[in-house]
């Protein structure tokens, strides 16, 4: 990630709103270090747990108050972001002057900003989610099997990725009625796609429509992608010649539309309290927000990338400098107010922020101290223990995720360790033998994405990247939440 992107929801960790208004809460990050575009981020627990507990009880206290805040959220906050962006999408930034370019970046940032501090509270429940449900299990003194408590956690309405999914997966269904377009696609022809848009119109209308609907699906805080047709048309081809492939994005699918059934089930046979059951779905809510929030930041990333990119421009910037400054100072810098060249390669070198990102700054070799100091003492724990929430056993290949960039590295079977897995992450996961991540709870989106693609997983396991190493041959114990170092590689 990078500072431009990432400092929105930073800002939003100073304070939060409720409906609108400012609360007396945050949970100030202890610090965070940059370096190419790679950034660890600290958070104490005891501020995380304050913040949790605080959202917990006003929903103990009045039964649905989370799900109406999510609702509000939906109805206004998203509403003006999407609202925002479409506005944005249409104008030629590079036809505006300083002053209009100014308006527009920062009526564009009150709206997300806003957007973030109404949601960013979630991050808490990775810290307080499992014994919120270790406490409610114990409460119900029941016997429940991993596989059914998967299925309890699991969101009943499906996820962005399930949606895009689903509609991909329709959308490949109707090429199969077509003879005529299926025996097209299924030829050894090279550059298949050059030839859609005269013999196949409505088809490739449908795929363009799937590609505005979905070319953020892949987007990130450093790393933009414009999914185009020709993208989601070489995916059909890969699932036409591949049908243990299409079975299995089908069987997925088809199972994540179930799940209410399944959990509806699973209610009446083992006949949990209204209280038990008022608790998961209060997780479960979580959840869907969590997804919602990620997926809106995508979009918001998009037109974000375009400012930067214009900025670039008129600072004479390189293109990636501007990502390495915070969104609030951009005016100083076009008002010439800051030497942009100098600060961005001071920062360029690693910096260290401690708790609010415009007081405390450490750079260059006092960063990476602070840095290093923070690797060891992660790294010196003994266990690599977490929340297991998809149960199995598996044995594999490490592989570190940093970022898309290391994508490359994965074959199918390998084991993802990950500081946290985002949805652009979804194409190596599915070829995954487990998922590790050091950061998240029971409403993360590497335990979500684990539910839907049955995929054993633990995360929670703070200093796996610190430890582990590239090739380094682990056991992923899912059913007691245990990482294990089998072989060392040399």
């Amino acid at each position: 990630m990078h500072l431009f992107s990432i400092g929105y929801p930073w800002k939003a960790c100073l304070g939060f709103t409720i409906q609108g208004r400012r609360v007396a809460l945050n949970f100030l990050p202890f610090g965070a270090y940059l370096k190419d575009n790679l950034m660890d981020v600290y958070f104490p627990q005891n501020g995380l747990q304050e913040v949790g507990h605080f959202y917990y009880d006003k929903e103990k206290n009045n039964l649905g108050f989370t799900l109406k805040l999510k609702k509000r959220w939906e109805e206004i906050e998203v509403k003006n972001l999407q609202k925002n962006i479409n506005k944005i999408e249409k104008i030629e930034l590079a036809n505006l002057k300083d002053k209009q370019l100014l308006k527009i970046f920062n009526e564009f940032s009150g709206i997300y900003i806003s957007f973030w501090r109404e949601a960013i509270f979630l991050d808490s429940f990775d810290v307080i989610s499992e014994s919120i449900l270790d406490e409610a299990l114990e409460e119900e003194n029941k016997n429940i099997k991993k596989d059914n408590l998967a299925i309890l956690t699991s969101v009943e309405e499906l996820s962005w990725a399930q949606k895009e999914r689903k509609e991909f997966i329709e959308l490949i269904f109707s090429v199969k009625r077509d003879r005529k377009l299926l025996k097209f696609l299924r030829s050894n022809l090279e550059n298949l796609e050059n030839n859609i848009p005269d013999l196949f119109p409505d088809f490739l209308n449908q795929l363009q429509d799937h590609a505005n609907k979905y070319h953020w699906m892949y987007n990130d805080y450093a790393i933009i992608k414009n999914l185009d047709w020709k993208f989601f048309f070489k995916n059909i081809i890969e699932l036409l010649r591949d049908k243990k492939l299409l079975e299995k994005e089908k069987r997925a699918i088809d199972f994540a539309l179930r799940t209410k059934e399944y959990k509806r089930n699973i209610f009446k046979k083992l006949k949990f309290s209204s209280r038990f059951i008022n608790i998961i779905n209060f997780l479960t809510i979580l959840v869907s927000w969590r997804d919602s929030r990620k997926a809106y930041s995508q979009m918001a990333n998009r037109a974000l990338s375009r400012f930067t990119e214009e900025f670039r421009k008129r600072m004479g910037l390189g293109k990636r400098e501007v990502e390495y400054f915070w969104w609030w100072e951009i005016k100083d810098f076009l008002d010439n107010k800051k030497d942009t060249r100098k600060l961005y390669k001071k920062r360029k070198n690693g910096m260290f922020c401690v708790g609010d990102p415009t007081k405390s700054i450490f750079y260059g070799k006092e960063a990476k101290e602070v840095q290093s100091f923070m690797t060891q003492l992660l790294s010196s724990k003994k266990d690599l223990t977490g929340r297991a929430v998809f149960g199995g056993i598996v044995r594999g290949k490490a592989k570190i995720i940093l970022s898309q960039k290391d994508f490359y590295k994965m074959e199918t079977g390998d084991i993802i360790i990950a500081s946290n897995t985002r949805p652009e992450y979804v194409p190596i996961m599915k070829i995954a033998g487990a998922l590790v991540s050091e950061e998240g709870g029971l409403t993360c989106h590497t335990a979500i994405v684990a539910r839907e693609l049955k995929i054993p997983a633990i995360v929670g396991v703070q200093g796996a990247i610190a430890t582990l190493k590239d090739g380094d041959l682990v056991e992923v114990d899912a059913k007691k939440g245990v990482v294990k170092i089998l072989k060392r590689k040399i």
